[in-house]
């Protein structure tokens, strides 16, 4: 729990280093939300790949913005329901949106973060009744 709020808060002041908090094998993957049309990496491995989806996200808007809303364990992983904003950068539409996340360890590292876009989803793959 501490890697993750650790994580998000630096994210919130808007530095997107990974801080060294995940693992060089790192699984990313991103569902719903239209990543796959819009062209979002819908899933990375190693540290490159999490950096280029992150950078490819937020090359995507200005102002943007990320909050933890809840952290909650559950078993060896997390989820973070993580509200995110900003302005799309050339369409200027705005964004205020919750997300679910899921973090998955090994050896005291990020090994895995699924990012849902409904946070319901979140849930149901973690097992947890709405």
């Amino acid at each position: 729990m501490e890697i993750v709020r650790h994580l998000l808060a630096r994210w919130e002041c808007g530095d997107y280093h990974d801080a060294g908090v995940f693992d060089p094998q790192v699984l990313f993957t991103r569902t719903g939300g239209g990543s796959d049309v819009l062209g979002y990496m819908t899933e990375s491995r190693g540290l490159v790949g999490l950096r280029a989806a992150l950078q490819a996200w937020t090359e995507e808007w200005t102002e943007v913005r990320v909050e933890a809303e809840q952290l909650l364990a559950v078993g060896e992983r997390v989820l973070a329901l993580v509200r995110h904003s900003g302005l799309g950068r050339s369409s200027g539409v705005a964004l205020d949106h919750l997300d679910g996340w899921v973090f998955s360890f090994r050896d005291g590292r990020i090994a895995r973060w699924d990012a849902y876009w409904n946070p319901a989803e979140a849930r149901r793959a973690l097992d947890l009744s709405e």
